[in-house]
């Protein structure tokens, strides 16, 4: 019931502003104004409250789409409104400026959408899970989904024209020959089939299986990479391809005049990489393209080979693709789900060691936290541990960090009481286990905060860190309120004099 009641409370508030807005538009003092629209403005909103409350507008259950939460407050704004005018002409009311009435009416449900859209950001959020959470979460055995073929309906002509295709272009036949034996029977080669066509390979027939479709050409790519990981065997080697965002923005600006090459490809980013993150546009991006194009990243692919299965083995761009060979490890991850949204949640452990939804900004690519180690073993690492250009940044994702932006979502936690504004970090339960006894039970007793005092010391180790956040309990279990203000104002110094980044 509570989210309820804080979602009355804001759309309250919204209305009570688009009132004052509707009274600050006529000439005539505040006071004055409300004596004349006072009245009628009180009966106009109390009545869409009533039936707001009446028909349970703010009962979503488990309804996370843009549509169809707004569906509910749409129809809800129609009927009180309809009401209202209705009352209007029958009382035959004429001392109403139209002027305020349509700021109160149409600025309401303007106010309303945008309330929607905030509350579908936070519902829609990614569930960006710890690489602990993943191998808890367990591996799906993907027989199931894709049974053995009735029989084997190998194409020698696919693996003829590909091997021509080979010879034709020679970075890609050396680079596909460093891993793959065309020439070899426990070599198979998938022209265009897709999904279908992989699931009439019989299982462990081939030791390596190349798939010449492209994956940001396909509907359904984990289906696609889930399927080859079930037709290979331990160890067996795939090679996929596909263009990335940045070779396409590279293909688009190259295949326009200047200027012109510029505005396509605003709209060709506009449509395939800023709807998809919007409420409701990843429905408006497949209807546009039929779901059979998309832009998708560099990360994105990898992460999604890793999600699936497979371990990079090498990967090279040649002629305007990205071509990557890997191999199987393992089985896919189970209950993988791509999501392109702004917002994301990670689980956090609160107050008496209860978990809750930690929300930030997204500012990686999609599936990237299946690549960390792959990172890790490909990059150096700088100060604080952190990856020296970690490519899974995304370029906006760097504006966000650097100014903090990514960080703003989790004032809604602190609105909700998960968090206060001052206080030690919340930690996933991989990290939480890192600390001391005595650190993690100091910690429960407490509410975590959105300014730790990892600001205030600078720590560079995670025994500094224990050590400053030791420090930190301690004095706020002393005077909690002067330790609070002193680490705030501490902290404040550090990030906008020193430079303090985001972690």
């Amino acid at each position: 019931m509570k989210h309820i009641y804080r979602h009355l409370i804001i759309n309250v508030l919204i209305a009570a502003g688009v009132f004052y807005l509707s009274l600050m538009m006529h000439p005539g003092g505040v006071k004055e104004e409300i004596l004349i629209f006072g009245v009628p403005g009180a009966v106009y909103y109390v009545m869409h409250f009533l039936i707001s409350l009446l028909r349970e507008k703010y009962h979503y259950g488990e309804m996370r789409h843009f549509t169809g939460i707004f569906r509910k407050y749409f129809t809800t704004w129609l009927l009180s409104s309809g009401l209202c005018l209705l009352i209007l002409i029958l009382s035959r009311v004429d001392h109403l400026s139209r002027e305020w009435i349509l700021v109160n009416l149409f600025g309401l449900i303007t106010g309303e959408a945008v309330m929607v859209v905030i509350i579908s950001l936070f519902r829609e959020s990614a569930h960006l899970r710890e690489i602990q959470e993943i191998a808890e979460n367990g591996r799906l055995d993907v027989s199931v989904l894709f049974p053995p073929p009735p029989e084997d309906i190998t194409k020698v002509a696919e693996k003829l024209e590909f091997r021509e295709k080979l010879l034709s272009n020679r970075d890609l036949a050396d680079f596909a020959s460093a891993h793959i034996d065309l020439y070899s029977d426990r070599c198979r080669v998938l022209n265009s089939g897709g999904t279908p066509e992989v699931m009439q390979v019989p299982p462990a027939k081939y030791d390596q299986i190349i798939c010449c479709t492209r994956l940001d050409l396909t509907n359904g790519i984990n289906n696609l990479i889930r399927a080859i990981n079930s037709r290979l065997p331990e160890k067996g080697l795939t090679m996929i391809c596909s263009e990335t965002t940045n070779l396409r923005k590279k293909r688009v600006l190259h295949s326009y005049p200047p200027v012109v090459n510029r505005l396509i490809y605003f709209f060709d980013a506009l449509i395939m990489k800023v709807f998809p993150s919007l409420p409701g546009g990843r429905k408006l991006n497949q209807w546009i393209n039929g779901g059979l194009r998309r832009a998708i990243s560099r990360p994105e692919i990898l992460g999604r080979l890793y999600a699936c299965g497979f371990e990079i083995v090498e990967e090279k761009k040649i002629s305007g693709l990205l071509y990557v060979v890997a191999r199987k490890i393992n089985l896919p991850v189970s209950h993988v789900a791509s999501s392109y949204g702004l917002l994301i949640h990670l689980n956090r452990i609160g107050y008496r060691g209860n978990y809750f939804k930690f929300y930030k900004i997204r500012t990686m690519h999609p599936y990237s936290e299946y690549i960390q180690e792959y990172v890790y073993e490909n990059s150096k690492l700088g100060k604080e541990g952190k990856f020296r250009n970690d490519y899974r940044i995304t370029r906006t994702g760097k504006f966000l960090r650097r100014f903090w932006i990514d960080e703003l979502p989790g004032l809604w936690n602190w609105l909700r009481g998960d968090l206060k504004l001052v206080g030690v970090r919340p930690l996933s339960r991989h990290f939480f286990s890192l600390y001391t006894p005595e650190l993690q039970q100091k910690r429960i007793q407490v509410k975590p905060g959105l300014i730790p005092p990892f600001y205030a010391d600078m720590p560079k180790s995670l025994d500094e860190i224990m050590e400053s956040e030791l420090r930190y309990l301690d004095a706020y279990a002393q005077a909690p309120f002067r330790t609070d203000v002193h680490y705030f104002f501490k902290s404040l110094y550090n990030i906008l004099i020193k430079g303090a980044k985001s972690r």
